[in-house]
């Protein structure tokens, strides 16, 4: 029987990546296998598509490196994805310090405004293509992700729960609980998707 999910994890070369890993081992979905990538300086989203270049499952599901996955939060995105075959990619919710984000119930008004959906998703390999991170873009990379998908009639569904947590590390859009500013980032990312604005 093959394997349902590979778990793409890109890995900044010289990071350890067993936070992600020991979580993956408590889940209480296991069909799944786990696919590490270093990015070789060249990016998270190089590291991301060597690993989807790896893989083979029926579904990915994309995972930072420092991703502490709750024990159902793969078979929440699988039951999701599962119960929705209109949807490309399942999501959830997250715990970041005290806040819980992306609690969000799909939209495709409300994504092509602002991101609510993070990079951890479940994605049926179907609905991508030979490299479909973009080694481009350095910031809101999974909103870019998803306007891509949308830009093609595709959408996701959101599983309705809290699926993992992770701590505030710099380099994050939001940093100490307060959205950070960054509108040349914005602009840049809108601008690849003016004409379905």
């Amino acid at each position: 029987m093959s394997i349902k999910i590979d778990v793409l994890v890109p890995n900044k070369t010289g990071d350890c990546p067993m936070t992600t890993v020991e979580s993956l081992y408590q889940q209480s979905y296991q069909d799944f296998n786990i696919i590490i990538a270093n990015d070789e300086g060249k990016g998270q989203n190089y590291a991301r598509n060597e690993a989807f270049q790896r893989s083979t499952a029926e579904w990915v599901l994309t995972s930072d490196n420092d991703i502490q996955w709750y024990p159902d939060g793969i078979q929440n995105l699988a039951d999701a994805l599962d119960n929705h075959p209109e949807a490309s990619y399942s999501y959830g919710a997250y715990r970041l310090g005290k806040e819980i984000k992306c609690r969000q119930d799909f939209s495709a008004r409300s994504l092509r405004k602002l991101n609510f959906i993070s990079s951890m998703a479940l994605i049926r390999r179907e609905a991508l293509w030979d490299r479909p991170f973009d080694e481009d873009v350095n910031r809101y990379t999974d909103w870019h992700m998803w306007l891509t998908l949308l830009d093609q009639g595709k959408v996701g569904v959101f599983c309705g729960e809290i699926v993992f947590k992770t701590a505030i590390r710099d380099g994050m859009t939001f940093l100490n609980g307060k959205r950070k500013r960054t509108p040349n980032y914005r602009k840049v990312i809108m601008s690849k998707h003016l004409k379905q604005m």
